[in-house]
């Protein structure tokens, strides 16, 4: 039998000890930058958001980890977060966060990025009962990452300019270095 992406988000939350629910009933949810926690408010655009990111940890095979959410960011903020602004503002500080921990690794998921697409936006029933495999289909996250053309490196290279000039990357440096 074939896991369907509910099931397999499911799984993937039981990896990484994070509520059934993916924590959509909580007030705050914790985030942990290595050793360093933060406590962010869990806010309506963030719960409507938390779906398609777990869907794409899914289809991508990137972890629950401190770098692990630094390709995700990295893949999603390429590969689109449509409307969801808490997904753009997120993939900026993970971003961020990125190129001081695994910035090799940040550039890399921001590539294969570049050449996927995202679920933003997909009707929600459809995303959660499709399979695995359809998925990873769908979003083209199971071909070879491509060499990178000079638009792979000039958008990189915007998003770079974006973080470094704002307060993310200051914040991000600031919270590993404590």
């Amino acid at each position: 039998m074939t896991a369907t992406i509910q099931q397999a988000i499911q799984g993937f939350y039981s990896a990484y000890d994070i509520p059934q629910d993916g924590g959509k009933e909580q007030q705050w949810v914790r985030i942990d930058l290595g050793p360093i926690p933060m406590v962010l408010p869990n806010f309506d655009a963030r719960r409507q958001a938390m779906a398609y990111h777990d869907s794409h940890h899914v289809a991508t095979g990137y972890e629950g980890t401190m770098i692990g959410e630094c390709e995700i960011s990295a893949w999603e903020l390429a590969a689109g977060c449509g409307r969801y602004w808490p997904a753009w503002l997120y993939g900026l500080f993970g971003v961020a966060t990125g190129l001081v921990v695994a910035p090799h690794k940040t550039w890399r998921a921001f590539l294969r990025g570049r050449h996927n697409q995202s679920t933003y936006g997909m009707d929600m029933d459809r995303l959660m009962n499709m399979s695995v495999e359809e998925l990873r289909e769908r979003t083209k996250t199971n071909r070879p990452i491509p060499t990178p053309t000079w638009r792979d490196t000039a958008a990189f290279a915007a998003v770079v300019t974006a973080v470094l000039s704002t307060p993310t990357l200051v914040a991000a440096t600031a919270m590993i270095m404590l």
